[in-house]
């Protein structure tokens, strides 16, 4: 017998628990499914150790496997739970799978139960609301509900409605939310980032603390694992002497990952640049490469001798716009650096200094924005083009005004209208060479 649910799974919901506290689990956990299947459309198929391991079986790896093809994990939270080495292997099989994350925005896969205890501060599980099916009685003791009360009632149908909810939601096997990595550096603006970026991705690390505290060798292969997982990489630069061994070590392991990997600051070291790291200034910026990356993966990974062009657009209207054109360059190996475009216009003036003194090119993009947008952008830029001898180009995107059509001509830049030739003729005259 299997699961009847759409999901694939084997097992609609694992419940990981002390066999020391099966008294009270075991007939919790038939109360439970007879109150889900009264929300949920198939009656629900669970995984209880008790009555699925056969004689024969290694524990280990059948419990584990069973953890890892289950739609949703149930840990059952206690002492005992906590110094079983069975259940914490449960729990890291089901999170080494699926992480924290479910098909829900804040809503996750693993189902917590507090029985006797809240889980400590530096397990994973600390993270997740669990439901209480406890109390504090004299002296701060906890007392477990007694079933068949009013409370554990109450509790039950609060936990099978969610349980239900989430069997409809999940998503098929093999289908799991794309991840992406946000370098620890604990700062405020970064777990801002991370937390905007949970509401479509799965964000690694899942327990950013837990770095500071663990031996080299086993960073080092919670790196490779996290970042293996991830499409992309985002990493910001600090000084901070508790991080900056951290954060030398996440981007030494990214760039062991040929995947993007991308820079969030006011400016970029040149060694990294000239290592393949993508250089953004704003969290905005980073949320929108990820999005364009994640609806449309460059057919092409960036590496350290491929052009690295620095792209001046005037607004987010219009970078939305020049989707298309960003795409292709990227698809013909044409790696993108956008400009800010938020900010003070002298900082503004800084980073494009800055980025010419570092890139390999500039492409003006002149689309929905008036004349003087863009004779400031290029007179600000220009004698730095001119200085480092910078290929360059301007995308003339709509509407037309006789400024794009009468006077560009004399610029001595080369102008490009066409989107999909924008890519080959950007290569052909600005970068001396033949797009595919």
């Amino acid at each position: 017998m299997s699961s009847h649910y759409q999901h694939g799974y084997t097992y609609d919901l694992f419940v990981s628990y002390s066999s020391r506290d099966q008294d009270w689990v075991l007939p919790f956990i038939q109360d439970l499914a007879t109150d889900v299947n009264k929300f949920a459309d198939p009656d629900i198929f669970p995984f209880l150790d008790k009555s699925r391991l056969q004689p024969g079986f290694v524990w280990d790896e059948a419990l584990t496997s069973a953890a890892a093809d289950s739609a949703l994990l149930l840990p059952v939270l206690s002492p005992r739970f906590f110094q079983s080495d069975y259940c914490q292997k449960e729990i890291n099989a089901f999170l080494d799978v699926f992480g924290l994350q479910s098909a829900l925005p804040h809503r996750s896969r693993i189902l917590p139960v507090k029985l006797l205890c809240s889980a400590p501060k530096d397990h994973s599980l600390a993270r997740l609301q669990a439901t209480a099916f406890c109390t504090e009685g004299a002296d701060n003791i906890p007392i477990e509900f007694r079933q068949g009360t009013d409370r554990y009632h109450d509790g039950i149908r609060k936990l099978a409605v969610s349980i239900a909810q989430l069997l409809k939601t999940t998503p098929p096997k093999g289908q799991h939310k794309p991840a992406v990595y946000v370098a620890a550096d604990f700062k405020p603006e970064t777990e801002k980032l991370r937390a905007s970026l949970a509401h479509t991705y799965d964000v690694l690390p899942l327990n950013p603390q837990e770095m500071l505290t663990v031996a080299d060798a086993e960073l080092q292969q919670t790196l490779t694992a996290d970042l293996s997982r991830c499409f992309v990489s985002i990493h910001t630069l600090t000084d901070a002497p508790l991080a900056k061994p951290l954060m030398e070590a996440q981007l030494a392991a990214a760039l062991q990952q040929a995947k993007p990997r991308l820079i969030l600051g006011p400016a970029a070291p040149p060694d990294l640049l000239n290592q393949g790291f993508e250089w953004l200034t704003s969290p905005a910026e980073v949320e929108d490469r990820v999005r364009r990356l994640a609806e449309k993966p460059p057919e092409r990974t960036p590496v350290a001798n491929e052009p690295l062009i620095y792209f001046l657009c005037p607004d987010r209207h219009n970078k939305d716009n020049a989707a298309p054109l960003l795409n292709r360059l990227e698809a013909q190996g044409v790696h993108v650096f956008s400009s800010p475009l938020d900010g003070p216009a002298d900082q503004a003036l800084q980073t494009h200094v800055q980025a010419l003194d570092q890139l390999d090119g500039c492409l003006i993009y002149y689309g929905d924005v008036g004349q003087d947008w863009f004779t400031s952008v290029f007179l600000r830029i220009a004698k730095k083009i001119r200085q480092r001898g910078l290929p360059s180009a301007i995308f003339l995107a709509p509407p037309p005004t006789d400024h794009k059509t009468k006077d560009l001509g004399n610029l001595g830049v080369p102008v490009v209208e066409e989107a999909e030739a924008a890519a080959r003729a950007f290569l052909a005259s600005a970068l001396g060479a033949t797009a595919p």
